[in-house]
């Protein structure tokens, strides 16, 4: 009731100083003051301006009781508006959003729209919500509504809106939210580096553990696995997060730091058990091979939630333990949830080893109407196989192969041919798949074949087949000499008459495999210590920049190119420089193509270019080719050469500064070629590169001599993450190998400088003894080029030592010289290159080439040197890997030393 001892002057006086109070933030006082005004009598305005009051000292429900009977007494936009404030503070978002609608009926104004978006998007109504943003800030443009619309946008999956509005929101304003919203809005438009400073930029104004935790999870996006680590860790510094941990998990994954990885996502899942995090866990231990461990984890994960892609994993890893009913019940559960092309291709795999072969066929016929995939076909050609549908299962392989080369799918080639009676294209397929593996039932099946194709060469084969054998079986000299002379010198009588089926050659290499028990023929004769040894404790580390008077260096390349990545100063693009050979050897266009359009925003004064050359033509391209072409691989490689710089000369010309980086191969044996042969083909075009940049006046830097023990042509296994590439910066071995490269290109380095500097037409390698019955050269055993033996023995006149050596790559031979220590030049030494095509299906009329023997003495040193040359053997289509020596009228002569050298071409 008002009290009427007040007049209207008076009350008006009170109204007012309360409005005043307000204006000047004394908020307490005006509540006071209002009150009283409304003593003297019950106005609406007094119940406004007291409603703001309240809310301006926090006290929302005597604020929305102050609105509320303002607007009993008359109807206000503002007071709706505060209302709704009001309302919105105490979480009640529905009512909130009713009051704002009414305030906008009666005034649509700027403020209004935003009480009533950021409601919207409370409720998750965010369509709505983004509507609302618009309208408030076409009214009235500010930072906190453009943040409010970025965040509306995004939760609307209007990802690029939403980061035109967080950045319309920065321009007006540096806001530690604004900049998180903008980093996760890029992050989900893939734009990761973009992110991940947006996300740096909101940590420098506020700390945060989520945000912490969303850039380890765009660093790992960005393959920066390192940085990935750091911010997990600072996230979980702050605050103990379940997804964190998993993030970490994956991080550490990446790193190759496999059990720290698993022990992350187990405390991911002490703090929260989540199917995601029971999923990772499986898929990392599945990795590791720990496949029962895997089985129990993703069993868990389907506990909590039904995914199909962990019923898919769950089916490999019981596939992988035999457990092959549940394979196929894990793999139909998948396909309940999402029909995709690996779950029916697991399937099939399940219901083959199942001997379930006719559904097995229509499991992968499935998956194939999905996509093509090699895996699929091939599985799909042992279905038809079993099933004796010999023709439909060479038409699966056959697809199989077009897509993936692999030494099952040539075997199941092979005995799909072989069951047709089509021996020649059997003997082929199975020869190719024996490259990777080699079991007794293969090893029969080439038998027959050879049988039925060559029954002149079958017996010889089998006679001397067990020569090896014999060879260790000897205790003593003498007794060498009787098991292995009367085969040796059958051998060297068909050596004479210029040719040998090269399929008794391959015996040879397949019986010395199986006594000695190597999966590959030419491994080095001694493992290092220092080959696997972890490099953890032990990193060299530079500064972390290429020392370049360029304002820019971009770096061009594929997975080689990726050595690159994480420098300062360095720009890394994944655009392959492989050639093409289907009109012309040529760098391929597209790839020009794409080069020059990044180039369109830069000077080419003030850019330095890297060009990583040689990596996927050193894998694939050079091989495949030089069986295609039925040509040596060295004349590809110039071929190579000239293309690269055909495309590297018009970059100097429009005035780029030019570094090129060599190739090195990878260290996985194929069909085309084993790793021995792609390191010394390796080794060449290196060379033919460090010439070609020498005459222009630019840089050139290569791994190669890092990477490759220079005596065996073998990849040193440390340094490589998998059988295709070396480790990336994002793991310390990467480091390291990232700041050898970079302090060689610092300074000034060059191939000569870190590669025997002996002449290139020299082969310094090992070569290996396949068979001898020379005293001091064992069966099996190695020496390298150019050094003396260990062991030497006197050799006798009265016998015909031989030994068939093979070296670990195939060559041109141009010369092969014996060093002996001998009073006399009467030596009676002969020697055959034995030739092989290109093509292995070519088998060549003549294949076999005795070289021309001269001698020279040193005889105050007691030395005699007989050369053999072959240099007029020259051939595009033949190359060797084999050499007979046989040695009689040697009295008294010690075997001392062999030395060989390769044809060499240049450009």
């Amino acid at each position: 009731m008002a009290d009427s001892s007040f007049s209207d002057t008076d009350f008006q006086n009170i109204h007012s100083t309360g409005w005043e109070l307000t204006n000047k933030n004394l908020f307490h006082d005006a509540v006071d003051a209002f009150k009283i005004s409304l003593l003297t009598r019950k106005d609406w305005n007094s119940y406004r301006g007291l409603g703001w009051a309240y809310i301006k000292i926090d006290k929302y429900h005597d604020a929305i009781d102050a609105f509320t009977d303002s607007l009993a007494l008359q109807e206000n936009w503002n007071t709706y508006l505060g209302l709704g404030s009001a309302l919105f503070r105490i979480h009640k978002y529905s009512e909130a959003i009713i009051a704002f609608n009414k305030s906008l009926k009666l005034n649509p104004n700027w403020d209004t729209y935003r009480g009533l978006a950021w409601s919207l998007f409370k409720t998750n109504e965010y369509s709505a919500a983004v509507q609302a943003f618009r309208n408030t800030v076409s009214l009235y443009p500010n930072p906190d509504s453009y943040r409010g619309l970025g965040w509306a946008c995004y939760h609307n999956n209007q990802f690029d809106e939403a980061i035109s509005g967080f950045r319309e929101s920065l321009h007006m304003q540096d806001n530690s939210d604004s900049f998180r919203g903008l980093a996760t809005a890029l992050f989900k438009t893939k734009k990761y580096a973009q992110s991940i400073d947006a996300y740096n930029k909101s940590l420098k104004l506020q700390e945060s553990a989520d945000t912490y935790r969303c850039l380890g999870w765009a660093y790992i996006k960005n393959n920066q696995s390192l940085e990935a680590i750091n911010s997990f860790n600072k996230s979980l510094s702050i605050q103990k997060d379940w997804d964190t941990y998993r993030g970490l998990g994956w991080a550490l994954y990446y790193t190759y730091q496999y059990e720290k990885s698993i022990a992350a996502f187990r405390d991911s899942l002490d703090l929260e058990q989540t199917w995601d995090a029971f999923q990772s866990l499986g898929s990392v231990l599945f990795k590791r091979n720990n496949i029962i461990e895997a089985i129990q984890a993703f069993k868990k994960s389907l506990l909590l939630y039904e995914n199909w892609d962990t019923y898919q994993s769950l089916g490999w890893a019981f596939l992988k333990n035999n457990q092959f009913s549940d394979a196929v019940d894990s793999f139909n559960r998948s396909l309940e949830l999402d029909k995709n092309t690996d779950s029916y291709r697991g399937l099939g795999w399940a219901l083959i080893n199942s001997k379930e072969y006719t559904q097995a066929s229509k499991a992968f016929n499935i998956s194939l109407s999905y996509e093509d995939n090699a895996d699929s076909y091939r599985g799909l050609g042992w279905s038809l196989f079993h099933n004796e549908k010999y023709l439909e299962s060479i038409n699966a392989f056959s697809s199989s192969l077009s897509i993936h080369k692999s030494s099952d799918t040539y075997l199941g080639l092979g005995y799909s041919l072989f069951f047709l009676g089509e021996y020649s294209e059997s003997l082929q397929a199975m020869n190719l798949a024996s490259t990777y593996s080699l079991d007794k039932k293969l090893l029969d099946r080439i038998l027959t074949c050879i049988f039925k194709l060559y029954p002149t060469d079958y017996n010889l084969i089998l006679d001397i087949i067990d020569l090896p054998e014999y060879s260790l079986k000897a205790s003593n000299t003498q007794e060498l000499l009787k098991n292995t002379s009367p085969y040796l010198s059958r051998i060297n009588e068909i050596l004479s008459t210029g040719s040998i089926n090269p399929w008794i050659l391959y015996f040879y290499y397949i019986k010395s495999n199986l006594l000695t028990n190597k999966k590959s023929f030419f491994k080095s004769p001694s493992s290092t210590k220092s080959d696997n040894k972890s490099t953890d404790n032990n990193i060299i580390t530079y500064n972390n920049r290429l020392e370049c008077c360029s304002e820019n260096v971009l770096s061009f390349g594929g997975t080689q190119g990726d050595i690159f990545n994480g420098i300062d100063n360095i720009i890394h693009y994944s655009i392959p420089l492989a050639v093409s050979n289907n009109i012309s050897v040529q760098v391929e266009p597209q790839f020009i193509t794409s080069i020059n359009h990044i180039l369109n925003d830069y000077l080419s004064d003030d850019t330095t270019l890297i060009f990583n050359l040689g990596d996927t033509d050193i894998k694939d391209f050079i091989f495949q080719e030089s069986r295609k072409q039925n040509r040596i691989p060295e004349l590809l490689v110039l071929d190579i050469i000239k293309a690269y710089f055909d495309f590297i000369d018009e970059f100097i010309k429009r005035r780029y500064n030019i570094i090129i980086q060599g190739p090195y191969s990878d260290s996985k044996d194929s069909i085309y070629a084993n790793e021995n042969d792609k390191n010394e083909i390796c080794l060449y075009m290196n060379q033919l590169l460090s010439i070609e940049c020498s005459k222009r006046n630019i840089k050139f830097v290569t791994l190669f001599d890092c990477l490759v023990d220079i005596r065996t042509r073998s990849n040193l296994k440390r340094f490589f993450v998998d059988d295709q590439s070396i480790y990336p910066p994002n793991s310390l071995v990467g480091k390291e190998l990232q700041s050898i490269l970079l302090q060689r290109l610092n300074d000034q380095f060059s191939l000569e400088s870190h590669l025997p500097k002996k002449n290139a037409l020299d082969i310094n390698s090992y070569l290996r003894v396949v068979v001898s019955n020379i005293p001091g050269l064992n069966s099996f055993s190695y020496l390298y080029t150019s050094t003396d033996l260990d062991n030497k023995s006197v050799l006798s006149s009265n016998y015909q030592y031989c030994a068939l050596f093979q070296i670990p790559f195939y060559i041109l031979i141009r010369n092969i010289s014996f060093t002996f220590i001998a009073e006399t030049l009467d030596i009676d030494l002969s020697c055959f290159a034995i030739y092989e095509a290109c093509d292995p299906q070519k088998i060549p009329y003549k294949n076999v080439f005795k070289g021309d023997v001269t001698k020279e003495s040193n005889l105050n040193r007691g030395r005699i040197k007989v050369n053999v040359d072959f240099d007029h053997n020259h051939s595009e289509n033949m190359h060797s890997r084999y050499f007979f020596v046989s040695i009689s009228q040697a009295k008294n002569a010690m075997f001392e030393q062999i030395s060989v050298s390769r044809s060499y071409y240049s450009t």
